[in-house]
């Protein structure tokens, strides 16, 4: 795993997020923010997989970075993320967020997921419900894809 946060949108409008499995700069939570500051400027509607398998806690100052950027990005998400899943594997922390949005209500749909395929099949019926052209053929090949890889 990388020491980076990696966004592969190679199957939009399919965008999945790699949480890194170690530490990472400010700099590059800042990276990281511009690119979704990039994705959310195409103005076109599309599904985050966030795969959180083998994040870890960030400091302080970087989850108020992540903050931060929630507030100023919630118009846009709410305009054109149809979807987003985020997976967990751990069943405590999965149950956790879980109950974080039941208290606080997410700018778009959002399900705390266990696997990658839960997630795209919530994904699936959140491209649906958006009116996403194609979006079950085209999250079926994703599905195959990332199974295959």
């Amino acid at each position: 795993m990388s020491a980076r946060f990696e966004t592969d949108t190679s199957q939009y409008p399919l965008v999945a997020v790699s949480i890194p499995s170690q530490r990472v700069t400010d700099d590059e939570i800042l990276r990281f923010i511009a690119g979704q500051r990039e994705m959310l400027g195409r103005r076109t509607k599309h599904l985050v997989l966030c795969d959180a398998r083998t994040g870890h806690v960030l400091p302080a100052t970087q989850r108020k970075l992540f903050g931060d950027w929630l507030k100023e990005s919630q118009d846009g998400t709410r305009r054109y993320t149809a979807g987003m899943a985020v997976v967990v594997d751990n069943a405590l922390i999965r149950g956790a967020l879980t109950a974080v949005l039941w208290v606080v209500e997410p700018a778009c749909p959002t399900k705390i997921v266990a696997t990658v395929d839960d997630a795209i099949t919530f994904l699936t019926e959140c491209g649906e419900r958006a009116g996403l052209p194609d979006v079950r053929a085209k999250l079926d090949a994703a599905r195959a894809h990332r199974r295959s890889a």
